[in-house]
């Protein structure tokens, strides 16, 4: 139970942290919608970030993105980054999503998808 909460509160400090996608590297969101490669290299360096902080096993660390996909959740449309880590022993805990908007924000990460 310890472990759920500390995720959580991982997520949350890492998707309020301004992320470098502006012109000449000023913090925040870009005003531009990013493509897809764009969505991955974020992606990454949220999922690199749960590793640094122990949220996630060291071995997610050479895992590349699998999927991506833009997914319609209620009126926002989001990039959809999966990972998937066949050295994890829970299946349940094998694919870490992380969610991205349109602009370059991260909006969340977790196992489930949703």
């Amino acid at each position: 139970m310890k472990k759920i909460f500390k995720i959580i509160a991982l997520v949350i400090t890492l998707a309020t942290t301004p992320l470098l996608a502006g012109p000449g590297g000023t913090p925040g969101h870009s005003h531009e919608k990013i493509t897809e490669t764009k969505a991955i290299v974020i992606a990454k360096a949220m999922k690199d970030g749960l590793v640094k902080k122990g949220t996630i096993d060291n071995s997610w660390e050479s895992v590349d993105a699998s999927t991506v996909e833009q997914k319609k959740f209620g009126k926002n449309t989001e990039w959809v980054v999966t990972f998937n880590n066949q050295k994890i022993e829970d299946k349940a805990k094998q694919t870490l999503y992380v969610f991205v908007s349109l602009y370059g924000e991260v909006t969340g990460a977790n196992f489930t998808g949703n």
